[in-house]
C-alpha cells in the first residue's frame, strides 16, 4: 500500500510541475498510457509512474500558466477575490459571476484528495446534493441555476489530467493530497514570477515506449 502511495503521488507530483513551472505537457495521456514501475533493486522496491506514449504537446504561454497557477493558490486558500481574478484571467465564465464561491467550492471537490472508489463516490453524491440544493434555493428565489457560458480549450485538458490521474491513483487505492501537492508548485512558480526569476525548465524527459 505505501508503494501504491507513492506511485500515486509521484504521478501527480509530474503533472503538477509540467502544467504550473514546465509549461509543456502530454496531452494524450490516457489508461493505456500509464505504467507503474517497481524498482527491485533495493530493499524498498520503490514504484514510480511512467508515461509509454508521450503523443502530442500543448504548451502554455506565461499568462495561462501563472492564471492556472493562481486558480489553485485561490482555491487553497478559499479566497473568492483571487478565485474571481483566475477564472477571468483565463476566460472561464458562468451565468453566475457574482458568486465566485461556487466555482471555489467547484475547485475544492475537483482537486479534493484521491482515495477509493467508495469514497470517491461518497464525495461525488455529497457534491452533487450540494449543487442540487443550490438549484433549488436559486429557483426558489426567482434566479437563474447555474450554468458555465465560456470554456476555454486548454481548460479541458486541465480537466482531463486531473480526472486521469485521480483514475491512477483510485486504482491504486493510493490516498494523494492532490490540491497541496498542486499548490506547492504553483505558489513556487507564482513567486518566481514575482521576484521575477525566468520559469524553471522542464526536470522531467519522457520514458521512452517499452
Amino acid at each position: 500500500r505505501r508503494r501504491r502511495g507513492a506511485a500515486g503521488a509521484r504521478a501527480h507530483r509530474s503533472s503538477a510541475r509540467r502544467v504550473h513551472i514546465a509549461r509543456p505537457a502530454p496531452r494524450r495521456r490516457g489508461q493505456g498510457n500509464l505504467l507503474v514501475r517497481v524498482d527491485t533493486s533495493g530493499e524498498r522496491g520503490e514504484a514510480e509512474p511512467a508515461l509509454l506514449d508521450f503523443g502530442w504537446t500543448v504548451e502554455l504561454s506565461e499568462a495561462r500558466r501563472l492564471a492556472y497557477c493562481k486558480l489553485v493558490s485561490a482555491t487553497a486558500e478559499m479566497d473568492a477575490v483571487a478565485m474571481a481574478s483566475a477564472t477571468r484571467e483565463l476566460g472561464f465564465a458562468t451565468n453566475q459571476q457574482e458568486r465566485p464561491e461556487r466555482d471555489i467550492a467547484f475547485w475544492a471537490y475537483y482537486l479534493r484528495d484521491t482515495g477509493s472508489r467508495e469514497t470517491q463516490r461518497a464525495e461525488m453524491d455529497a457534491f452533487l446534493a450540494e449543487r442540487k440544493a443550490e438549484r433549488r434555493a436559486d429557483v426558489a428565489a426567482g434566479q437563474s441555476t447555474r450554468r458555465v457560458v465560456r470554456v476555454p480549450d486548454d481548460f479541458m485538458f486541465f480537466l482531463r489530467t486531473i480526472g486521469l490521474l485521480r483514475g491512477l491513483a483510485t486504482a491504486l487505492d493510493a490516498r494523494v493530497p492532490y490540491l497541496e501537492l498542486l499548490c506547492m508548485y504553483a505558489r513556487r512558480s507564482l513567486l518566481r514570477h514575482q521576484l521575477n526569476l525566468p520559469p524553471v525548465g522542464p526536470a522531467l524527459t519522457p520514458q521512452p515506449a517499452l
